[in-house]
């Protein structure tokens, strides 16, 4: 029990990314294989979904735009400013 509280916050966050990802897999293969459609392609399967640059381009597009706001607000409470006493 120690460790969930301990590690709560992290526990959620990743959580939260790991649904967000299969969020992301499901509705870029739902995309991908429409776009096949279109284009007289056969439609993949999932994991033959996976390994296209699509998804690829998708994963990292959502990182891009994520990633550099959050890493700045980390940096910036990762070194808290002490008062200073007169």
């Amino acid at each position: 029990m120690r460790f969930l509280r301990d590690q709560g916050l992290a526990i959620a966050m990743f959580g939260l990314f790991a649904v967000t990802l299969v969020g992301l897999m499901l509705a870029g293969w739902s995309n991908y294989n429409e776009e096949q459609a279109e284009h007289g392609q056969p439609s993949v399967a999932l994991t033959e979904y996976l390994g296209t640059p699509s998804f690829g381009e998708a994963v990292f597009e959502k990182l891009g735009e994520r990633v550099p706001p959050d890493g700045r607000l980390c940096a910036s409470n990762g070194f808290p400013v002490q008062p200073r006493f007169i």
